[in-house]
């Protein structure tokens, strides 16, 4: 979530969907909005706890039936909310102090110095350095269903701080990427970013949202993280864009770090005249990973041949993972963006097949000069969807779809499934068609799925929903 102004970084893991409000009282644990939601008949910071609560060394079988919402070995133990969290009671706190709803100074928690109190399932506390305290008022649950919280965090500084994507290993640690100003601390000691301006950020943490470790980077002037991918050989991909201050332009920035400790492997800068940015990696199973971006004129992603336009475009383009040498580039039409905060975006998605051929989802605007990615050239509606693949040694096309109706239709994401059918989401407007029937809206924007064989571009099915508004 972004903030705007005094920002704040928040992750939620949900556990699952939970009762209806309407159905039976929630147990502890449990969000609410009200203590009437709750069989214990007390809601407090949106969470159903104990009404009779315990002190220390008493016998517990759930952390929030303890003063100090930390239940070890079945007995109550101290608080571990560090200075500056907010807090109810004083044995929430690590120093035993709570003064004016925040906790005081004293020995920190041991996820790291400055975390503050929002609790998991585990009786552990994870990181939220700073002090975000959540008010019932913040959020309406209504009479829909309850949606049980495993985990939540969250951090933040002074300036407009921004997640941009998400990742998380079999072991269950938490991967980001994204955007900071000013500085911000992930439990590890603070980030500082240029000055007057922002830096990208990778960062970890374990499963109960303790941090792992934490790594920024950046120009002399600008810097974000856009996407992120986690590789079955224990690496980390990152891209975004950097600025290192020369004409005030932004370039692609792509970089491998150590999943474990955050050590950074290699890293590329691609350096063009004008505005160019990484959108999207994924990574396959023979050693590759794949990139989509925009650039403006021309770009040289590591081969000599530059990519060229007569103006902003995007692209995609495969190198090799051991050392980030490039494979293939090719340029592709400008796509559609969406602004996801003051200066992260989103466009396009690709995904790859175990066989590192290469599945590409872009919304596009041309409605009178028709364009190709590869293929068939088309014009548009006023947005419509594309959904291409390109062959994974070489980047040769290998077949692309258009999809929409006449008026604006977008794509968000594309995956591939173990028997190599491409699927992509996302929503439309009216009527539209995406190689099957037509789907007819039901008012405002509606969402969509299709299906297609991934080895021709072949329509599976294609569904649609939504509501009147």
């Amino acid at each position: 979530a972004m903030i705007r102004g005094r920002c704040a970084l928040v992750v939620v893991v949900l556990l699952g969907v939970g009762r209806c409000a309407t159905d039976e009282p929630s147990r502890l644990g449990d969000v609410c909005a009200r203590d009437s939601q709750c069989e214990s008949g007390r809601c407090d910071e949106l969470i159903c706890k104990a009404r009779d609560l315990r002190g220390a060394g008493e016998a517990c079988a759930h952390y929030l039936q303890c003063r100090s919402e930390h239940c070890s070995g079945g007995r109550c133990a101290a608080g571990l909310r560090g200075a500056g969290a907010p807090c109810s009671d004083d044995l929430q706190c690590a120093a035993g102090s709570c003064l004016g709803g925040t906790c005081g100074p004293g020995a920190p928690s041991d996820g790291g110095p400055g975390e503050a109190g929002v609790t998991d399932g585990s009786g552990r506390d994870g990181p939220r350095t700073d002090g975000l305290a959540v008010d019932r008022s913040d959020v309406e649950l209504g009479s829909g269903p309850m949606i049980n919280v495993a985990r939540a965090w969250a951090w933040g500084g002074l300036g407009t701080d921004e997640i941009a994507g998400m990742v998380v290993d079999a072991g269950g640690n938490v991967y980001l990427v994204g955007r900071f100003e000013q500085s911000v601390d992930f439990g590890g000691g603070a980030l500082t970013a240029a000055p007057d301006a922002g830096d990208g950020f990778v960062a970890s943490f374990t499963p109960e949202g303790l941090h792992r470790w934490s790594r920024p980077f950046g120009g002399s002037a600008d810097g974000g993280g856009q996407g992120l991918a986690l590789g079955a050989d224990g690496y980390l991909y990152v891209t975004g864009f950097i600025d290192d201050g020369a004409g005030m332009q932004d370039d692609v920035y792509l970089a491998r770090y150590v999943a474990a400790t955050g050590a950074l492997d290699w890293s590329r800068t691609f350096v063009g005249p004008k505005w160019d940015k990484g959108a999207q990696i994924a990574v396959d199973d023979l050693g590759g990973l794949c990139l989509a971006g925009e650039f403006d004129e021309t770009l040289d992603l590591g081969s000599g041949q530059p990519l060229t336009s007569a103006g902003s475009a995007s692209f995609v383009a495969c190198f090799s993972a051991a050392d980030g040498g490039q494979r293939w580039s090719r340029a592709l039409p400008n796509v559609w963006t969406e602004q996801l905060g003051p200066t992260l975006w989103r466009g396009s998605d690709l995904t790859v097949d175990t066989s590192g051929n290469l599945f590409y989802a872009a919304t596009f605007n041309s409605p009178s000069t028709p364009v190709d990615f590869g293929g068939d050239a088309w014009t548009t509606g006023a947005t419509d969807v594309v959904v291409a693949s390109y062959a994974g040694n070489n980047g040769a096309h290998r077949w692309s779809r258009k999809g929409g109706g006449w008026s604006n239709d977008r794509v968000y994401s594309v995956t591939v499934d173990a028997q190599y059918n491409v699927h992509i989401t996302g929503e439309f407007r009216g009527e539209a068609e995406f190689g099957g029937a037509t789907l007819m809206g039901d008012g405002g924007m509606d969402g969509f799925a299709g299906s297609y064989r991934g080895s021709d571009g072949v329509h599976r099915w294609s569904v649609g929903w939504g509501g009147v508004d």
